[in-house]
């Protein structure tokens, strides 16, 4: 048995993709600033396994 659970975010993103894409793309730009401006708190994807997600 496979249990699926979906998040209210995941529901939106779902609903309508031009809304997420653009949310999506201000998250990462807000990352790309964070890790310009303190760089000693970004962590690199292969410490955190981003290839899991």
């Amino acid at each position: 048995m496979i249990l699926t659970i979906v998040t209210s975010l995941e529901w939106y993103a779902n609903k309508d993709p031009e809304i997420a894409e653009l949310c999506n793309n201000a998250l990462m730009e807000l990352i790309d600033k964070q890790a310009a401006t303190t760089p000693e708190l970004v962590v690199a994807d292969s410490e955190i396994g981003m290839d899991g997600f």
